[in-house]
């Protein structure tokens, strides 16, 4: 949940509670950006971005995994190939891994 989907959850006292009283903290987009930019995040900010730019701790609860479909007709193509040497090479991982909350542990993997 964004804090601004956040913020406009109703309150178990209805209305005219303040956003401080709720728990959210309002982050102006240009402040978000600005904070990212100082930090020298070369990525889209996220939650846990938007929690150490404000001196919270961030614990994640869930991790995501996405996985890359290719249907059979193509995987043997060159360009396939040569994306999935890519992504399986220690250089990408590296750099992967580098932009932080970020795991390569399977990346590379092939599925059949």
């Amino acid at each position: 949940m964004l804090p601004s989907e956040f913020m406009r959850l109703p309150g178990p006292s209805g209305r005219g509670r303040s956003r401080a009283s709720r728990g959210a903290v309002p982050i102006h987009p240009h402040h978000r950006r600005a904070t990212h930019r100082l930090a020298g995040i070369g990525r889209q900010p996220d939650v846990a971005d938007d929690a150490r730019a404000l001196g919270l701790d961030f614990i994640p609860v869930v991790t995501e995994q996405y996985d890359l479909v290719i249907p059979e007709i193509y995987f043997e193509s060159e360009n396939i190939q040569i994306l999935l040497e890519t992504i399986d090479s220690s250089e990408f991982k590296n750099q992967v891994e580098s932009l932080g909350g970020y795991s390569t542990k399977r990346t590379g993997q092939v599925i059949l």
